[in-house]
């Protein structure tokens, strides 16, 4: 019979039989030594959402009942699932990692529609437009008259740093500060959006049930926001990106009519009444995340 060698613990030095699934002294797990990439998943996801039991829950009330899930919270049945907050950032992080792929860079620019390396010369034209390289507007450059005594500091301010968007670094800069700004900018819409709900359906939830309700509905569209993006990284068809819009609008329409507590033609309206509302939000975040990208450059 082959003796068991002790097996000394890394972590504390403490020398314990090998059979030990863990350190007496300091409980570190008595595992192979040799990192590998599953081993670190599997601690990450443990960790942090538990998915043998809270993670695979979640995601299945999260998308087949998802009202069920903010209803378990507002009850205070809350130990069986990834808090919102939680569930909310962990999802969004694949969103965005994702999405990044396909967000444009400085080599997408063209310049009054032809695809142009930026550089810092003065040989593009005073009065360009540039644009993405599938034809959205990015921004007009118009030559302005600095001196003009009617303009004040800030408007001043910002021509100046509009000017750095006929540069190549200008541009890089801007693209990246969109990027960096947009995911945390969405988190912190997320209140308002709860705002919003609690404007309208004043007499049905508290803001604090508004707010769980949106961040179980956003998770979700996230989610299926992702496996659209991943699929438009190989596969970009017009139909994808009508059929998510649709989607989108039906889901929410479907949530809030359950949550509520609501008749068609009562949901209807709201549900209107919300994107006009939402729109406008939104609108306002988009432009103050373009001012920021640009004072940021």
């Amino acid at each position: 019979m082959i003796a068991k060698h002790p097996h000394i613990c890394p972590n504390c030095d403490l020398e314990y039989k090998s059979e030990y699934k863990f350190c007496p002294h300091c409980g570190q797990e008595n595992l192979e030594q040799s990192m590998k990439f599953r081993h670190f998943m599997k601690d990450y996801f443990s960790i942090r959402f538990n998915l043998n039991s809270k993670g695979l829950l979640t995601f299945k009330y999260l998308l087949l009942k998802p009202t069920f899930l903010t209803q378990e919270f507002i009850k205070g049945r809350q130990t069986k699932y990834i808090p919102p907050i939680r569930l909310y950032l962990f999802i969004s992080f694949f969103y965005f990692f994702v999405f990044a792929f396909s967000f444009p860079n400085s080599d997408d620019i063209v310049i009054d529609g032809e695809q142009t390396e930026i550089n810092t010369s003065n040989d593009i034209p005073k009065d360009s437009t540039i644009y993405f390289d599938d034809g959205d507007l990015l921004i007009e450059s118009p030559e302005i008259d600095k001196t003009d005594s009617s303009l004040n500091k800030f408007e001043l301010y910002i021509l100046k740093k509009s000017d750095l968007l006929k540069t190549e670094n200008g541009v890089k800069h801007f693209l990246e500060n969109l990027r960096k700004y947009y995911s945390t900018g969405m988190f912190f819409l997320l209140p308002f959006v709860a705002l919003i709900l609690s404007l309208i359906f004043y007499k049905k939830k508290y803001y604090l049930e508004n707010l769980l309700f949106v961040l179980h509905l956003q998770s979700a569209i996230f989610l299926i926001g992702t496996f659209f993006n991943f699929i438009e990284l190989y596969y970009k068809a017009n139909f994808l990106t009508y059929f998510q819009v649709v989607l989108f609008f039906t889901l929410t329409f479907l949530w809030i009519r359950k949550f509520y507590k609501l008749s068609f033609g009562k949901t209807l309206w709201k549900v209107s009444l919300y994107y006009i509302l939402h729109s406008i939000l939104f609108a306002i975040y988009l432009i103050l995340l373009l001012l920021l990208s640009l004072i940021l450059i």
